[in-house]
């Protein structure tokens, strides 16, 4: 990691310029990071360092020249400090000031509006500008990128910087027919295996990326703010679909790939992405904070298997048969494991474990009296399965009661049990099909896990244990989530699609 450190010094003070670059270059803060210089002798030269890289730090002489061909200007400092601030730097600005500069109150009040500390040109300048470049801390720059599916089958874009000033929207040309034959690619791949499935994902992800970028506004914009913002890790991506979309919501939008002029990686395994659902309800606290209480968890192991009554299969005839699954109560039990030394004082009030009594299976019943209580986390491992008509009606189920004999409680029945709850975890096939995700986020559930296609239990297993392991590390869902994809990537890109099968679904204000 480095600090950016843009020095702007005009030319005919090159003595000044060269101390400050001796002073600076090579240095180390106190977050070890090393500073890296980067000159400019002119304001346009300022700018365009700028726009190539996001800078940490700005010490700005105080005349400078609009260009290499133009005059000096004696407040030209100053007007290059407007200019910093206008085009989104956020960073702290010292403004170098001869001796025989007068702090007017003008200058102050100009100062003091930019954020812009002026300080003279005295001895210990050089002590001073070091002091300060060591020791500020900058705060983690991100780029909020916002592609919303509205109300009138129009797609457009927002974007916000994160600790740096930056600002855009637009319309985003998307056609339907693209949309259909993305949602019908992501279907598909949702059968495959291996190789099969690598490419096909792929390929949705650059065909979204080449249906995207037909709006060149959309490509310069996101390009400038990621250079911003520093490089494609510090955006975050919400895909944000209303109510009605079943046909779309399908796509794998998350297989998306950053512009050509990145490696062509999928964005998810790089930076935080997710889908937001735009029902706009009110929601629980968030999970952690300053003032959040410890949490309480009910971990809901359903390890159900058979033939259940009155559910048939895709196909719209044969019964449902539900498989075996050998690896739930092993992900429960280790998760308790893992999550027991955050209860009582920890993070953890209460860590509630619900399973299977014997042959008795677990009811209905016990889960709908467990779930009467507040959960900040209800984690659900079993079965789900979802059944879509098109865009005309999804059939949502999760399995309870004891192998041989399942018990399908249809989602609708049990979503409201979860209004007060923040977090739901469906470790299951399906689970955030339009079945489960929708009506989840009609009841004001602000963050689901789950996955997209069927996932193997064994992987499914581990991609819990990873989650938690770093929730309760970033505090934050999002990340948690990321480094969760990046690990089973990393470990399993080749052989298994948990990592693309996995999503994260938000309710508009979580």
């Amino acid at each position: 990691m480095s600090k950016n450190v843009l020095v702007v010094v005009s030319k005919q003070e090159s003595a000044l310029r060269n101390q400050i670059e001796d002073v600076l270059e090579g240095l180390i803060d106190r977050q070890g990071e090393r500073v890296i210089v980067h000159m400019a002798r002119n304001r346009s030269e300022a700018i365009e360092r700028m726009e190539q890289i996001a800078m940490q730090f700005a010490i700005v002489g105080h005349a400078l020249a609009l260009d290499k061909v133009s005059p000096v200007e004696e407040d030209g400092g100053i007007r290059l400090c407007e200019q910093l601030r206008f085009a989104g730097l956020a960073a702290p600005i010292i403004l170098l000031l001869p001796l025989v500069t007068q702090l007017t109150n003008k200058l102050l009040e100009r100062c003091r509006q930019l954020e812009v500390s002026p300080y003279h040109t005295d001895t210990d300048v050089f002590e001073y500008v070091e002091e300060q470049v060591r020791q500020f801390v900058p705060p983690r720059t991100t780029l909020d990128v916002l592609l919303c599916r509205n109300d009138d089958g129009g797609w457009t874009y927002e974007m916000r910087g994160v600790n740096f000033r930056y600002g855009k929207s637009g319309a985003v040309p998307l056609k339907a027919a693209t949309l259909d034959q993305l949602s019908m690619l992501s279907r598909l791949i949702g059968k495959e295996e291996g190789q099969a499935f690598h490419d096909g994902f792929n390929q949705v992800g650059r065909n979204l990326r080449d249906a995207l970028f037909e709006s060149s506004d959309l490509e310069r914009d996101l390009c400038r703010g990621i250079k911003l913002a520093g490089g494609v890790e510090r955006v975050r991506i919400s895909f944000a679909m209303c109510d009605v979309d079943r046909t779309h919501f399908p796509i794998a939008l998350e297989a998306l790939h950053p512009p050509l002029e990145y490696p062509p990686i999928p964005w998810l395994v790089r930076a935080p992405m997710s889908r937001n659902i735009k029902l706009g309800y009110s929601v629980a606290k968030p999970l952690f904070g300053k003032w959040a209480p410890p949490l309480n968890m009910l971990l809901v192991n359903a390890d159900s298997h058979g033939w259940p009554d009155g559910v048939v299969s895709h196909d719209g005839r044969t019964a449902l048969r539900l498989s075996e699954l050998r690896h739930v109560s092993r992900e429960c039990e280790g998760l308790q494991k893992l999550l027991r030394p955050h209860t009582g004082a920890g993070s953890l009030r209460e860590l509630l474990p619900l399973s299977r009594k014997g042959d008795l299976g677990l009811s209905r019943s016990t889960l709908f009296k467990a779930l009467e209580k507040d959960w900040n986390i209800v984690h659900f491992a079993g079965h789900s399965y979802a059944r879509e008509d098109g865009d005309r009606e999804s059939r949502g189920y999760l399995f309870v009661g004891r192998p041989g004999s399942p018990e399908a409680i249809p989602i609708g029945d049990i979503a409201p049990f979860l209004r007060r709850t923040t977090l739901v975890y469906l470790s299951s096939c399906e689970s955030t099909s339009p079945a489960f995700a929708l009506e989840l986020a009609r009841q004001g559930v602000p963050i689901v896990v789950g996955f997209r296609w069927k996932v193997d239990d064994w992987f499914a297993a581990l991609h819990a244990h990873l989650f938690y392991r770093y929730l309760f590390e970033e505090k934050t869902v999002e990340m948690a989530f990321l480094r969760t994809r990046r690990a089973m990537h990393r470990r399993f890109g080749s052989t298994d699609r948990s990592w693309a099968a996995s999503m994260l679904v938000f309710g508009e204000t979580a």
